[in-house]
């Protein structure tokens, strides 16, 4: 199998966060949480909804941040955030066109979450990934092979769990698809250690810039090619 990959020179250098808070007025002393794609019924962001409040009991200074289009689901997202009494802390942003502002929203955020239904790969994950942060992701599709589940040498290496319903694995933290409780203990787990989202966000830049880059994608189905006809 190979994988999809990315052009890793748009991320030679991983992106300042500052254009981005400076945009839509992110305090430096918040924490943001952080969320690219369409705001669709299958990404999962009716469970970030209800994983806010427990992270914001922990951590009252953190943002989270929606980055796309809506696809229908806004209305009844933000419903629900103003039933759990979250609605002011979560910004959405559209989408946003400009590819160094939106480059910059990963250079702001502390966490990258991808609490999605089913993801076949999602390429979301590598650009944050390249933009050296932490990932917390359901444990579907993909998206586990993307984070580097089972592989070794990378952050924290094997695979492990942080407590039964995360699991830990070198570039971040995987969580069963509809757990709000586990989305919230992943969340705070990173937020609450500097130390954990530095170490992650390395290991996920260096598994970016080694398996997904373009280069070594193509250079992968060639090598397929060529053993295919003989040579």
């Amino acid at each position: 199998i190979v994988p999809a990959g990315i052009d890793f020179t748009k991320f030679e250098r991983a992106p300042d966060g500052a254009l981005f808070r400076e945009r839509f007025g992110i305090g430096q002393n918040e924490k943001v949480v952080l969320f690219t794609g369409r705001l669709a019924q299958n990404k999962g962001l009716m469970v970030l909804a209800e994983a806010a409040p427990a992270v914001l009991r922990s951590f009252p200074n953190t943002r989270f941040v929606l980055v796309g289009q809506d696809m229908g689901v806004k209305d009844r997202l933000e419903k629900r955030l103003g039933e759990l009494g979250v609605r002011d802390r979560f910004l959405f942003t559209g989408h946003v066109k400009d590819e160094a502002l939106f480059r910059s929203a990963y250079g702001a955020c502390d966490v990258f979450v991808l609490p999605s239904e089913y993801e076949a790969f999602g390429l979301v994950l590598l650009e944050a990934m390249a933009s050296e942060k932490p990932v917390v992701a359901s444990a579907v599709g993909g998206m586990p092979e993307v984070l580097g589940r089972g592989a070794r040498g990378e952050g924290q290496g094997a695979r492990g769990t942080t407590g039964g319903a995360v699991e830990a694995t070198g570039c971040g933290l995987l969580v069963n698809y509809e757990d709000e409780r586990a989305l919230a203990e992943a969340i705070g787990k990173l937020l609450a250690d500097d130390g954990l989202r530095r170490k992650m966000g390395q290991a996920g830049r260096e598994r970016v810039r080694r398996e997904f880059n373009w280069d070594s994608v193509t250079g992968r189905i060639l090598d397929i090619y060529k053993e295919l006809v003989g040579h």
